[in-house]
């Protein structure tokens, strides 16, 4: 949708507390602007923290989540609860869905990763915002990243530096520029956002201000047709 914004964040709370502000923060930002939030769906952690402050802001929420991570909650089954009910993440469960809630707040389950991923980008038409996590997170915000270098889609990618949480990847980044295995150019395709307060604001500035200039840009192919000619020229990293 147009007016969707993907958050990729951690099922865990981080050992700072910072992190758990920052996504509340930016949960409310992205309620404040009208935007909805689709996120991966968990209810703990820097996810369930997100995804509450924009419910409770009044904003949209669309989680997606594999149907193996969905859990029965006890005494009514996982249909009826707003939020659905994921084991994924560790801590306390953030996410606090009332049912006055369940009218904003919409779950998809799908029987994949891959499918989890399709689905959170294709609704997504603003782009993507990428906070703390693990693993998860980051193959994410590489694979979306790497999506928009194809021409799969062209959407930015806003990293919030926490705490310079994302310092290493950026330098990864740099390196890999300096091996050759980057375009100069394409370190463009990620924007990481330096802040030490009013964290949503910062993100979702960034998220208008790239989206309008990646847009205005192409990818290496064009997906929606299938009249492509082979080529023995790669292009650039």
């Amino acid at each position: 949708m147009a007016d969707s914004v993907c958050v990729f964040c951690g099922s865990s709370p981080g050992s700072d507390p910072v992190y758990l502000e920052a996504a509340a923060d930016v949960g409310r930002s992205i309620a404040a602007r009208g935007w909805r939030l689709v996120y991966g769906g968990g209810q703990r952690g820097c996810m369930g923290e997100v995804s509450s402050a924009a419910l409770k802001s009044g904003g949209r929420v669309l989680g997606v989540m594999p149907k193996v991570m969905l859990a029965k909650a006890r005494g009514h089954a996982v249909e009826n609860d707003p939020a659905g009910t994921s084991n994924e993440g560790t801590g306390a469960r953030t996410l606090q869905a009332s049912s006055e809630d369940a009218d904003r707040l919409e779950s998809i389950a799908v029987d994949s990763m891959h499918e989890r991923k399709q689905i959170m980008a294709d609704q997504s038409g603003l782009g993507f915002i990428g906070l703390p996590g693990g693993f998860g997170t980051f193959e994410e915000v590489l694979e979306m990243t790497t999506w928009s270098q194809l021409g799969v889609h062209r959407k930015p990618m806003i990293l919030l530096n926490i705490n310079g949480f994302f310092t290493p990847l950026k330098a990864l980044i740099d390196q890999a520029v300096s091996a050759g295995f980057i375009s100069a150019s394409n370190t463009s395709l990620i924007t990481f956002v330096e802040a030490d307060s009013d964290w949503g604001k910062h993100v979702v500035e960034a998220v208008e201000r790239e989206g309008q200039q990646i847009s205005s840009t192409s990818g290496y192919w064009d997906w929606n047709t299938t009249d492509q000619k082979n080529s023995t020229t790669a292009p650039a990293p």
